[in-house]
């Protein structure tokens, strides 16, 4: 990259590599609602927050709210910002948060002035949501399974040809985090210092290691260690570990330290070779890797 520009509160392995940090308000210092997206139910009820600020920022700091940046470089750049797809946002003068949420929330089920009334959150009576019958006219159907799509999925299947490797990666997720979240957050690093590699006891037997040991992990594009841990519930032929965590990647995996920050699986995936090939992505789950017992540090 030419210009990298991180916006982050955290000296993250990105912020690391960033030309400039842009340090943005925290979780108290604005206004804010729930995670939402259209048509993904993230609470099994009807149930919404408007959070107050809490506290304000130090008075000689530089922070911004995150949405602030994008807005502030298109107002220089001259471009028109469409805010939920329907309101043309003054590209002279900046919203306020409050502002953004309101329109965040125009046509919403339960106004946002009654949002506000129950600082505590409320579940609300919306009743069930039902789809509607199609029009007449429409015929089309879903293909459920296309011929691309079947033979990526055959391509992860057991029995697949992989030449020269021992399992497949798969990416996971833990509780507690989502991606990066919460990694920085000391309660609840406490309860999870790491992201451990999961293995099936079988495959951890025949490897000769056991919970909390180090074994590393080789694809074609890399190396890793990671601390190992046993999970029934996994295929045997299968590694899973979850992303977001880690160092800076080292030519030498030994030099990363994962008992305190975790294993970075970014080195096991390339970006360019293979790409998925129905929409061109890396491929960033089902990598093939062998596993081995790893050596001590300092050996």
């Amino acid at each position: 990259l030419d210009l990298l520009v991180s916006v982050d509160p955290f000296m993250t392995p990105t912020a690391m590599l960033a030309d400039y940090i842009l340090p943005p308000t925290l979780y108290y210092e604005r206004a804010d609602l729930p995670i939402s997206f259209p048509g993904i139910a993230f609470y099994p009820m009807a149930w919404t927050q408007y959070a107050h600020p809490l506290i304000k920022p130090p008075a000689d700091a530089d922070l911004v709210e995150d949405w602030y940046v994008l807005w502030a470089v298109a107002s220089r750049m001259g471009v028109q910002i469409r805010f939920n797809g329907q309101f043309d946002l003054d590209m002279e003068i900046a919203p306020t948060a409050d502002e953004l949420i309101a329109m965040r929330c125009h046509g919403s089920m339960i106004p946002l002035d009654e949002i506000k009334q129950h600082p505590g959150g409320k579940v609300y009576d919306v009743g069930d949501i039902r789809v509607q019958c199609g029009r007449p006219e429409a015929d089309a159907r879903f293909d459920v399974m296309p011929a691309d799509v079947a033979a990526e999925l055959a391509e992860a299947l057991p029995g697949a040809e992989r030449p020269g490797f021992t399992h497949l990666m798969s990416s996971r997720r833990m509780r507690d985090f989502f991606n990066s979240n919460g990694i920085h957050v000391a309660n609840v690093r406490a309860r999870n210092p790491v992201n451990p590699a999961f293995l099936n006891p079988d495959d951890m037997r025949a490897l000769g290691v056991v919970d909390d040991e180090e074994i590393e992990i080789m694809s074609e594009n890399g190396t890793i260690r990671a601390v190992v841990r046993a999970d029934e519930a996994l295929r045997s032929g299968v590694v899973s570990i979850s992303h977001g965590w880690g160092e800076l990647p080292a030519a030498d995996p030994r030099a990363h330290d994962v008992r305190s920050h975790g294993s970075c699986i970014n080195p096991l995936i390339s970006d360019h070779m293979p790409v998925e090939k129905i929409n061109a992505m890396p491929r960033m789950s089902a990598i093939p890797v062998n596993i081995r017992r790893a050596e001590p540090a300092d050996g």
